[in-house]
C-alpha cells in the first residue's frame, strides 16, 4: 500500500476481481496523531516535572494573561475541558501560588481566574521548556519542519471546528 491511499476492498490473489468481505486496510493517520500526541504530552509532561507541573497545568498557566483576569468558563472553553475539571486544576495550582481566584466584578457568582507573581514566573518557564522541545523537533524535522506546521495548524481548525460542532 502506498503511504497515504486507502482502498475499501482488496484484491484477490493473482489479480482475481475484489473481495468486497475483506478486511480494509489498517488506518494510518488517526492512530499515528494520537500516538504522537500521546508521546509529546508524554515528553512534555517530564520536563514539566522538573517545574513541579503536571499535565494541563501548563496550558492553563499559558492561557492566562499576566496582566488580566478570564472567566472560569471562559477558561475551561479555552481549554476545551468541562468547567469541572477547571475548578480542580485552579484548587491545586492555588495551592502553589500560581493562580488566584477572584469574583467577578459585575456577578459575584461568576469566578475569575488570574496569574500571580508566581504564576507569571513560572508562564516564563514553560514557554522556555516549550520553545527547547520545539527547536530539538525542529531540528530532527530539518526543512520538512515548516510544511508540517502549516499542515498541523490545517488539521487544528479542522479539528477544533468539528469539536464545537460535537459539542
Amino acid at each position: 500500500m502506498q503511504h497515504g491511499t486507502h482502498h475499501a476492498l482488496r484484491h484477490g490473489p493473482a489479480g482475481d476481481p475484489p473481495r468486497p468481505d475483506a478486511s480494509p486496510e489498517p488506518l494510518e493517520l488517526v492512530p499515528s496523531l494520537l500516538m504522537l500526541a500521546k508521546q509529546t504530552r508524554a515528553i512534555l509532561g517530564i520536563k514539566l516535572a522538573a517545574l513541579d507541573l503536571v499535565a494541563g497545568q501548563d496550558q492553563m498557566i499559558l492561557v492566562l494573561s499576566p496582566s488580566e483576569t478570564m472567566a472560569a468558563c471562559t477558561l475551561a472553553e479555552v481549554l476545551s475541558v468541562r468547567p469541572s475539571t477547571v475548578s480542580k486544576m485552579m484548587d491545586r495550582m492555588m495551592e502553589k501560588d500560581l493562580i488566584t481566584r477572584v469574583s467577578d466584578p459585575t456577578d459575584a457568582r461568576k469566578v475569575r481566574v488570574g496569574l500571580t507573581q508566581k504564576g507569571v514566573a513560572m508562564q516564563d518557564r514553560i514557554h522556555l521548556v516549550m520553545a527547547e522541545f520545539e527547536e530539538e523537533l525542529m531540528r530532527v524535522l530539518g526543512e520538512a519542519g515548516g510544511r508540517t506546521i502549516d499542515a498541523l495548524a490545517s488539521l487544528d481548525r479542522i479539528l477544533n471546528t468539528r469539536l464545537r460542532r460535537l459539542r
